[in-house]
């Protein structure tokens, strides 16, 4: 059997876009319509977006039932920086993982919950090495880091009892075997 060459498959080939001027580098290859590339683009995202705008305006309006009004604002609070190991049980090893938390709260707990978490910021930066703490290695393993972000919102909520956080985040995350 014969090796055959395939042409290339784009229309066009290397365009350089030099002071929004569009040139086509192969001369070789042109426009299906004979237009220059910058143009048979236009047309492209012209005709696509046409046909994006047609149909039916009702059938695709969301109703009154599926529109949720969210008011309310977040705010954000720093629940400091922290360095925790993690001994692996079965193994001489462990795991030290270092971060930079916060979490999110409602609006509307603005400024008291700042308040109430530099009252008990000890007991908060204690349960929240105790959940690091127990973390197993699948869940410091997870890409999403879900299984590690609940345990410590959990164990933040219980010290906050009536302002809780909706969820926390990680600025920095870095985690090392030793």
């Amino acid at each position: 059997m014969k090796n055959r060459r395939l042409p290339k498959l784009s229309a066009f080939s290397e365009l350089d876009l030099l002071g929004g001027v569009c040139r086509q580098r192969d001369s070789a290859v042109a426009s299906p319509l004979g237009l220059g590339p910058f143009l048979s683009w236009m047309l492209v995202s012209l005709s696509l977006v046409i046909a994006g705008c047609s149909g039916d305006a009702e059938a695709t309006a969301p109703s009154e039932e599926d529109v949720l009004v969210d008011n309310t604002t977040a705010v954000e609070v720093d629940l400091g920086e922290f360095s925790v190991t993690i001994p692996e049980s079965g193994s001489n090893s462990s795991f030290v993982l270092d971060f930079s938390l916060y979490g999110m709260a409602d609006g509307e707990f603005e400024g008291t919950i700042e308040e109430h978490l530099e009252d008990t910021e000890k007991r908060v930066r204690n349960k929240i090495v105790i959940a690091v703490r127990k973390l197993t290695r699948e869940q410091l393993l997870d890409p999403t880091l879900a299984g590690v972000k609940t345990p410590i919102r959990d164990a933040v909520n219980e010290v906050l009892g009536d302002m809780p956080l909706t969820s926390v985040g990680f600025r920095s995350i870095n985690l090392s075997q030793q």
